[in-house]
């Protein structure tokens, strides 16, 4: 960065991600999951048997990135897919026992990752981010 050159908000959020995923990608090193692998993790053990589409929608993804990252994760062992009996050409997630077992460590991690962001900010601040960056995602919408 160029002295007195100040940072745009998009460069800013493309920071604050990328020391997410370095944080998360620094404690997963001793594991056969990358960041982007964990969040997704971190959402099919809160969300069993959500299909692709909803796992999609609800972290606004794009359904190809979901695809790669659940075909990852089955080959991994940490999901299974399970044909959805109403629509049998969608398939329900499911996170494996061995995503069980490791998830007090991923819900310890993900704590540490979101303790970091918030730091410094009151609860009060947080949601003022928190309306101020959706009021943004809103105008790409």
């Amino acid at each position: 960065m160029i002295k007195g050159e100040e940072l745009t908000i998009g460069r800013l959020i493309a920071r604050i991600h990328r020391g997410m995923y370095n944080y998360v990608s620094d404690r997963l090193k001793d594991n056969d999951l990358d960041a982007g692998q964990f969040f997704f993790l971190c959402f099919i053990l809160n969300n069993e048997g959500k299909t692709q589409e909803q796992i999609a929608k609800n972290i606004l993804l794009d359904k190809a990135t979901v695809s790669k990252a659940v075909k990852r994760l089955l080959h991994l062992g940490y999901v299974y897919r399970e044909i959805n009996a109403k629509d049998k050409r969608e398939y329900k997630i499911f996170a494996t026992e061995k995503a069980k077992v490791l998830a007090p460590q991923i819900k310890t991690l993900y704590k540490e990752v979101y303790d970091q962001l918030h730091r410094h900010l009151d609860d009060n601040e947080v949601r003022q981010l928190r309306a101020l960056l959706e009021k943004i995602y809103q105008n790409f919408e």
